[in-house]
């Protein structure tokens, strides 16, 4: 056991001015003893001497760029300072130099998600009341650009969606209708609000540009659909597992209606979530926690297909990459102080959500008004979904949610 080993020991008893003489030892030995320093950067915030650990830890960051663990400390610190920006500012710097390349750098990168987590919670709640001026705000934008007023509150929505907008067209009262989840958090809702108005105001200009598009009835599309999410010797299967034809139909009609939902809305998703990152910056730890949330939610989503299931391996896995793209577009405009995305990695819904994400890296600076509509078109023709469905020109009708 080295000297830096046993000042560590040291420190998990209190025990600091012995810890302090260990870890100088060390550095006697060797100034440059990275380990020895950012021991000694926690000795000196422990005793009250944070601006001298700070020095440390920034003289140990220009360094060893790559090496987590003084990002971790001195995030710590401005933690402990009441500057949560500045903290999280430190953890961005640490996923985009840092290394993860060690068991113990493993273990810094849980603790850092864990920290961001409670940062944007302290920033949420900090911005709450200017977060809350800006929905407003948006809301009334929404309303000039639309001429129609926008209702918002809560109400029944479809499981697993934290809340629906529905056009004035569509809601029969001449108001825009946001419903949202009254079980959620108070510091999500900003965000939540404010993502259904964007979902108004891009159909809005897509209308205005001549691109809005209304999904078609067909009885062929909608064949298609529910063969595909069930294909015969799927229903076969089912019938011997003990299944009644009426529980199969309807339970195949959900699932098909599940999948087109997620197609449908993926894509404007992708450009809300963008835009607002940009635009309104003050809802940023709003927008963090809310899709965090939704992570949540949909965490058991990655188990429901199982051999006895209606549903087949086919259909969730396209599910699965959609929602792996949205996740993995939240990893990336929070500087990966998130990794959601990597929960699908070890999924058989990986290599077609990276098709996705590729696809819409590729159409995500030259998007113009309307032009989600293509990205759909083009996200069905990976997914293998063209098919399922056929466009009407005319006002924006959003595909009905799948049933809770």
């Amino acid at each position: 056991m080295d000297l830096v080993d046993l000042a560590n020991l040291r420190l998990q008893v209190s025990d600091h001015p012995a810890a302090e003489r260990l870890v100088r030892q060390a550095l006697a030995a060797d100034p440059h003893n990275l380990p020895a320093l950012n021991t000694l950067a926690v000795i000196f915030h422990f005793t009250k001497r944070d601006r001298q650990a700070m020095q440390i830890l920034r003289r140990t960051i220009n360094t060893r760029p790559e090496d987590p663990n003084a990002y971790y400390n001195l995030a710590g610190i401005f933690c402990g300072k009441g500057e949560p920006e500045q903290s999280l500012k430190t953890l961005e710097r640490l996923f985009a130099n840092a290394s993860c390349s060690s068991e113990v750098a493993g273990t810094i990168f849980s603790h850092e998600f864990m920290l961001c987590d409670e940062l944007q919670h302290i920033l949420a709640q900090e911005n709450s009341e200017r977060a809350s001026d800006a929905v407003e705000e948006l809301r009334r934008e929404v309303v000039h650009i639309t001429g129609r007023p926008v209702d918002i509150d809560y109400g029944e929505v479809p499981q697993g969606l934290a809340a629906v907008a529905q056009m004035a067209s569509e809601s029969g009262t001449g108001h825009h209708v946001i419903s949202y989840d009254p079980t959620l958090p108070d510091l999500v809702l900003p965000h939540v609000i404010a993502h259904e108005l964007t979902h108004l105001e891009l159909e809005a200009r897509a209308q205005a540009a001549g691109k809005a598009r209304t999904l078609a009835p067909c009885p062929a599309t909608s064949e298609f659909l529910r063969n595909f999410c069930s294909p015969r010797d799927h229903l076969t299967r089912l019938r011997g597992l003990g299944w009644k034809e009426e529980c199969i139909g309807r339970a195949v009609s959900q699932w098909a209606e599940s999948v087109l939902f997620n197609l449908m809305n993926t894509p404007a998703d992708l450009v809300v979530e963008t835009r607002l990152r940009e635009r309104l910056p003050i809802l940023s730890a709003s927008q963090f926690l809310a899709m965090g949330e939704l992570a949540r939610r949909l965490a058991d989503l990655r188990n429901h297909s199982s051999p006895d299931s209606v549903v087949t391996r086919q259909t969730m896995r396209i599910i699965l990459a959609l929602w792996s793209v949205r996740l993995r577009l939240h990893d990336s405009i929070f500087h990966h102080t998130t990794a959601f995305g990597l929960d699908y990695m070890g999924t058989e819904a990986y290599p077609l959500a990276t098709q996705l994400w590729e696809c819409w890296q590729a159409a995500a600076p030259s998007l113009g008004p309307g032009d989600e509509y293509r990205l759909i078109d083009e996200f069905a023709e990976i997914v293998g979904l063209r098919q399922g469905y056929e466009w009407a020109t005319g006002p924006t009708v959003t595909p009905e949610a799948p049933k809770a």
